[in-house]
């Protein structure tokens, strides 16, 4: 840039910076764990076919319900739907923790794939709290991102 950026013009390049980098962080999540979708998907188990079936479906609602938040233009409205949004997700990957270990205790899964189907759950909610956190600080005031940001793990 020939001139300096206004305090404004700054601010609104560290929030579109800081978006970016939760988008890679998403990205990055969801690449981690595409070989063990792929395994999942492939499985001869049912169980486990089962399980890619259900992050599937779970990430087609959260993908319905992000695209639904970003037609929003009301901050205060957006910020209550992403944290409604947030707390779904942690209730989501809660409720997936507590079915792998009943399979588990159930000789259902051994060690191995409940590690891995645990880890699949993680990855997944991370990137979503990560683009949950990077519409926040497209959409969002920065004072509104910042207290998003914070928002403490259900």
């Amino acid at each position: 840039q020939p001139e300096d950026l206004d305090r404004d013009q700054h601010s609104t390049i560290n929030q579109y910076i800081t978006a970016v980098r939760y988008c890679i962080h998403a990205a990055k999540s969801m690449k981690d764990i595409q070989h063990n979708l792929k395994d999942l998907n492939n499985s001869g188990n049912d169980l486990l076919h089962e399980e890619y079936v259900g992050i599937q479906k779970d990430w087609n609602e959260f993908d319905a319900s992000f695209k639904r938040m970003l037609a929003i233009t009301d901050t205060n409205l957006l910020f209550e739907e992403l944290t409604l949004a947030m707390k779904e997700a942690f209730e989501v990957q809660q409720q997936h923790n507590v079915s792998i270990i009943d399979a588990l205790k159930g000789k259902h899964f051994t060690e191995i794939e409940t590690s891995t189907l645990m880890n699949v759950h993680r990855e997944v909610l991370s990137a979503k709290k990560s683009l949950m956190r990077s519409l926040s600080h497209l959409k969002l005031t920065s004072a509104h991102a910042d207290a998003f940001e914070f928002l403490p793990e259900v």
